[in-house]
């Protein structure tokens, strides 16, 4: 139960630091959605960081970097912690829609997102936009987005909370 407090206050405290964070140390922050649905891992970031498929659809996730590393579902839900050498990729399929986070055990701050939609949970989490401007109360954020940044955030706290999982250098 400290474990869970500790966690949701580093939560709440990486907030402030998660907007100014990029993911794996310098990543360029990438959506990606249509063909093909590759996810590289190179110079410590999976890229795109959040890439969109439909339900079924397969995504290959390929190391282009000299040294090994992991996909890795959130909670250990989905992927392995198998690593990956050069060259190596393993394929990921997804049946069913939701926000999928994952994360390079290697590499905290190395994290990503696969976004499964269908055209009705797409148009649901995003209504037409209105004629009211955006700073009059019309501030929607898709659901998918908040789930993402709730995800990584949540990763980020427990890296932090576990010293196994603190951030080293590869040299």
């Amino acid at each position: 139960m400290r474990w869970m407090a500790l966690v949701a206050g580093v939560a709440v405290l990486m907030i402030p630091a998660s907007a100014m964070a990029g993911g794996g140390g310098g990543c360029d922050h990438t959506i990606f959605e249509g063909e093909p649905l590759i996810v590289s891992m190179m110079e410590s970031c999976f890229g795109p960081e959040v890439l969109e498929a439909r339900p079924g659809e397969t995504i290959t996730f390929i190391n282009q970097d000299a040294y090994g590393h992991t996909v890795t579902g959130a909670g250990m839900a989905w992927g392995s912690t198998d690593i990956l050498s050069f060259g190596d990729s393993t394929d990921v399929t997804f049946d069913d829609a939701g926000v999928y986070p994952y994360m390079c055990i290697l590499h905290p701050g190395m994290a990503g997102a696969v976004v499964v939609a269908t055209d009705e949970s797409s148009q649901a989490a995003a209504p037409p936009p209105s004629a009211e401007p955006r700073g009059a109360g019309n501030t929607v954020m898709p659901a998918a987005i908040i789930a993402v940044v709730a995800s990584a955030i949540l990763i980020m706290a427990i890296r932090m909370a576990n010293p196994r999982l603190r951030p080293h250098t590869d040299l």
